[in-house]
């Protein structure tokens, strides 16, 4: 309804209740009763919200290049996207009688909310459902997406998958043995329900939780962690992600993750020399190998991000549905990466890997020397 459709029947409420107010209550007549309840009950009308209708078929009249543009992805990997879902246990089936939403619509309705600044009642106009049918639709979607995460997101296993991954990053400027690059990224987050916001609160004062991510040289994932405050330093992160007891035994003697100085130097972890002014031209020209290798893990957040805007600031109110979309945008990332699906649109801001990298890790007690002498020395060697 109009707003100045309800103005003018809130002055037509107001005249009423003042001549009411001039008689006794037996005294009204019918028809000023009748007028009052039929102006109620238009205030109160429960309006239709504009929908577009079937745009699911439209949707399929779009050219390869508009559907890129919309759904941030190809139209192949889309239809490839849906065979996999049509597949799962995931599928929503019709419990209640009712048609079910097709498959189609439920993988665009996701896919749609990801890849635009948008909310769910905008998403749920579009494609002509309910609200409540729109937010369960991306749940599962998300569900769907969560089960696969680790046969799409892995680190290689073989020594010629590793051998593989450090020739990749090898090519880039010639630091050997790497299988993998490590940062952390801010993803904006409203106050998580029943959260205190200070507990959430990063360096530059945004309300955040932590994406702590592994990537190749590819851009493409290995290894994703989330869920933390983004009050948590970096290097506490990575001693809580469940990653860090297999790395000994995935990297052995011979590879190495690559970060910088705000993680624990090991064997398996070279790090950047902490620059105090009295570096060395051998030590400087390693800082400068290791951070154009590292710059990967980088282009990979600013892809994700770009790729997928809503991750930009995500608006769920529970941690776990955070962590869960989070992860879902993970495996469609790497999914397009793998199908050779290309995108080019990077996410411009200047810190879009964690900003912790400028500060060195805090304290830990039981700081484990033997393994920090072991990884000074390997760093050195190189």
């Amino acid at each position: 309804m109009a707003e100045e459709n309800r103005q003018h029947l809130l002055l037509v409420i107001n005249g009423l209740l003042e001549s009411s107010s001039d008689s006794e209550y037996d005294n009204s007549s019918d028809s000023d009763d009748e007028r009052m309840e039929e102006a109620i009950n238009l205030l109160y009308a429960k309006t239709e919200r504009p929908k577009v209708s079937d745009y699911t078929e439209k949707v399929n009249e779009y050219s390869d290049e508009e559907f890129r543009r919309n759904f941030r992805l190809s139209k192949s990997m889309y239809e490839k996207l849906a065979e996999m879902y049509e597949t799962s246990d995931f599928k929503s089936k019709n419990k209640h009688g009712l048609p079910c939403t097709s498959t189609e619509t439920q993988l665009l309705t996701f896919l749609w909310f990801a890849g635009n600044k948008c909310v769910i009642r905008d998403v749920a106009s579009r494609f002509d459902i309910a609200e409540s049918t729109c937010h369960k639709t991306c749940e599962i979607i998300m569900d769907f997406f969560f089960d696969i995460s680790s046969q799409v997101i892995k680190f290689p296993r073989s020594e010629e998958d590793k051998a593989a991954v450090a020739t990749t990053f090898e090519e880039i400027i010639g630091f050997p043995n790497i299988i993998g690059a490590i940062d952390g990224s801010y993803i904006s987050v409203r106050t998580p329900a029943f959260k205190i916001k200070s507990t959430y609160v990063n360096r530059h004062d945004q309300t955040s939780i932590t994406l702590q991510g592994i990537s190749d040289a590819k851009k493409k994932f290995l290894d994703v962690f989330t869920g933390m405050p983004s009050k948590i330093h970096d290097s506490r992160i990575f001693n809580m992600s469940f990653i860090k007891e297999e790395l000994p035994e995935i990297c052995g003697d011979e590879w190495h993750l690559i970060g910088d100085f705000a993680y624990p130097i090991r064997k398996w972890f070279m790090t950047t020399y902490k620059n105090y002014g009295r570096l060395t031209r051998q030590q400087k020209n390693f800082n400068s190998k290791l951070s154009q290798s590292r710059v990967k893990i980088e282009n990979a957040f600013g892809l994700l991000k770009g790729r997928f805007r809503q991750l930009q600031r995500t608006e769920f109110l529970s941690v776990i549905k955070i962590s869960k979309f989070i992860i879902a945008c993970c495996v469609l990332h790497n999914l397009c990466i793998m199908n050779s699906d290309e995108w080019d649109e990077e996410f411009d801001e200047n810190d879009v890997n964690n900003a912790d990298q400028d500060q060195a890790p805090p304290h830990d007690p039981v700081h484990d020397n033997a393994a920090k002498i072991a990884g000074e020395r390997k760093r050195n060697e190189d």
